[in-house]
């Protein structure tokens, strides 16, 4: 009944699947009504297989936005079929098994993506891939163990169109920092939870950048120079909570 709903709506564009428990068929037999959607979010969906995506894709090339965000059952060549999506402008794929290969797959088939997610992917170790989305005005690499500085480097030389960027919970320091002042777009950057920033590097960042007007940082950072020059740049910021917001700015807790 539901899916007959689907068919009879062809001018529906907009589509949101978020905690659906797939049958086994279901999402395929969307992706053959077609629709030809613009926007479809699967959030947290279970049980999608491999074969679903394809059909779904297949039956809607022509997708702007897709949020897969932590989809369970998909493998990466259940994402790979993404590719075919040549209009995609925003792709949300954060705590999901993506991998190397597949992103790969999708870059060399999608190459106007703005706005990229993916948290946590613990199964790409390869900024170079990353990078490849050149076109990219937002990025959100939180939780993911492959950035760091030399990462940095890569983003700053081939994704220069960057306004938006995540980079919470990663191992960058101020070194890495230092190379995103050629983001000369920059407008606002998340980095709290990175222990290894100590401020330099931000404060350059506020210097070079003069779109720059919006950074969340640890709380650690509350009182410090780092806070006062940012003011001064006329910078706003946001200090979020973390397990070091108690100990003293510059404490060495290996001491």
């Amino acid at each position: 009944m539901a899916l007959q709903c689907l068919m009879d709506c062809k001018s529906l564009k907009y589509l949101t699947l978020d905690h659906f428990k797939s049958s086994g068929q279901g999402l395929a037999e969307v992706g053959l009504c077609g629709l030809d959607l613009k926007c479809l979010s699967l959030r947290s969906g279970r049980g999608i297989r491999d074969v679903e995506l394809q059909t779904l894709v297949q039956g809607n090339r022509r997708l702007e936005l897709l949020d897969l965000q932590c989809c369970h059952g998909l493998s990466p060549i259940g994402f790979s079929a993404i590719a075919q999506c040549m209009n995609l402008q925003s792709l949300n794929m954060s705590f999901t098994q993506v991998d190397n290969l597949s992103l790969m797959t999708i870059a060399d088939g999608i190459k106007s993506l703005k706005r990229l997610s993916l948290v946590k992917c613990e199964s790409i170790s390869d900024m170079g891939i990353v990078v490849q989305f050149s076109a990219l005005e937002s990025l959100n690499l939180d939780q993911c163990p492959f950035v760091n500085d030399e990462g940095l480097d890569s983003i700053a030389t081939y994704c220069s169109q960057l306004v938006h960027l995540s980079l919470a919970f990663t191992q960058i320091t101020d070194k890495g920092l230092f190379c995103l002042t050629q983001c000369s777009q920059l407008r606002s950057l998340r980095i709290p939870y990175c222990r290894r920033v100590e401020g330099p590097g931000i404060v350059a960042l506020s210097k070079e950048c003069a779109w720059l007007q919006f950074v969340v940082l640890s709380h650690r950072f509350r009182g410090t120079k780092t806070l006062e020059e940012l003011k001064k740049q006329f910078c706003m910021t946001q200090l979020e909570a973390d397990d070091m917001a108690l100990v003293p700015f510059g404490f060495n807790l290996l001491m």
